[in-house]
């Protein structure tokens, strides 16, 4: 095999996909990665250390600009996992006893509401506000709405 060249970078310039401030309001999203590790390697985990895990969202507003934003989810947050299975049409997911596999969320799309928030340092960022409900029916659903009437009494077959 030949030598490839590449350019090198620092790790830090390395990171994550660039994200960039999006328009505030409704936008569709597409699940496309789980991390549950930090860059150095050491479990995610909340403030007070509940594990976590980023859902690594490719989300795109209403003009269109598409961005890479992070969406964190613990154990504490069971309404999210709600919210966003059954954005995407998996409502199956939100299990009554608890367990939830987040790679089933792997390239599912959605909507979603976006909010544009400030940090501490003074920077604007892109949110999740909310996830919205599917209008596409859920793909394990086996539900068919059948009206009877009385003409069905009078079908030749």
């Amino acid at each position: 095999m030949s030598i490839f060249r590449f350019t090198y970078k620092e790790d830090d310039e390395n990171g994550s996909p660039k994200t960039m401030l999006l328009e505030p309001g409704l936008a569709s999203f597409t699940v496309k990665a789980i991390y549950d590790t930090n860059r150095d390697g050491s479990p995610k985990v909340t403030a007070d250390g509940t594990p976590k895990i980023s859902l690594g969202l490719q989300v795109t507003d209403n003009k269109r600009q598409s961005s890479f934003i992070y969406d964190d989810i613990s154990e504490k947050m069971g309404w999210k996992i709600k919210q966003i299975a059954t954005s995407v049409g998996k409502a199956h997911l939100y299990d009554k006893k608890g367990f939830f596999n987040p790679d089933d969320l792997i390239a599912c799309s959605g909507q979603c509401v976006l909010i544009n928030k400030d940090s501490n340092n003074g920077k604007s960022y892109t949110n999740i506000d909310k996830y919205l409900p599917s209008t596409v029916q859920e793909e394990n659903s086996i539900y068919v709405d059948v009206k009877s009437t009385d003409d069905d009494q009078d079908l030749p077959f």
